[in-house]
């Protein structure tokens, strides 16, 4: 969403506005949220807030019954249903609502009722986090990129997604929890079993360097190395 875009490219973005088939996958739609609620704050200007709360009330409207949130939305289908963790599309949406809840600088101009539904918004996304995390041989572990939006239970998505216990996942949803101020003991039961399972399944000897890519000089790419 930082790309500058030519009027060209402009007219083809406005062209897809009526289709509904918005995804919340790569941060998409609560990170557009977040950012115009800044630029409010700062700047005051009525569109910008407006376009916040759009994108607001869309992020409650997509939330499951069950506190879940899908890839895509409205009328998903396949793992596009699924409770997505991957891309940060559930934690994502937990932790502006989080921050609408509490007050946060930035959602200050906030209506109360909107404040009150991120209230109840982000509990039943917590109840539905710990139902989610997955038990192995009767021990707590971490969370997979996305679970079945009826029995919780562990769901592959693409052809190279298999299902499987996420360290990346695993640990936004770690963060989220441990920013919660009144924890209750499942949640404190699951970040602990979660924190344990991350030191267990550690990797050591590893070096990560970034690096400009050839082909694209204004990107980089990782190299891991022994």
């Amino acid at each position: 969403m930082l790309a500058v875009l030519t009027p060209d490219q402009g007219a083809a973005v406005l062209a897809t506005r009526t289709r509904a088939d918005t995804s919340f996958d790569n941060g998409n739609v609560h990170s557009q949220v977040s950012y115009l609620a800044h630029a409010f704050a700062e700047a005051n200007e009525p569109e910008w807030r407006d376009a916040s709360v759009r994108g607001f009330d869309f992020i409650l409207a997509a939330q499951y019954t069950n506190g879940g949130f899908p890839q895509r939305y409205p009328n998903p289908k396949d793992f596009h249903a699924h409770i997505t963790f991957n891309d940060y599309v559930m934690i994502g949406c937990l932790n502006v609502l989080q921050d609408a809840a509490e007050g946060a600088p930035q959602f200050a101009w906030l209506d109360h009722d909107r404040r009150e539904r991120a209230g109840d918004a982000v509990p039943r996304g917590v109840e539905c986090i710990v139902k989610c995390q997955i038990s192995v041989n009767g021990k707590l572990t971490g969370w997979c990129q996305q679970h079945d939006e009826v029995t919780f239970e562990p769901r592959p998505a693409r052809g190279f997604e298999l299902a499987s216990i996420c360290p990346q996942d695993t640990t936004y949803i770690v963060r989220l929890l441990m920013r919660l101020k009144t924890p209750d003991e499942s949640v404190i039961h699951a970040v602990d079993a979660a924190v344990a399972w991350l030191k267990q399944v550690e990797l050591s000897g590893l070096r990560v360097e970034r690096v400009k890519a050839h082909l694209w000089p204004s990107k980089s790419t990782t190299l891991i190395s022994t």
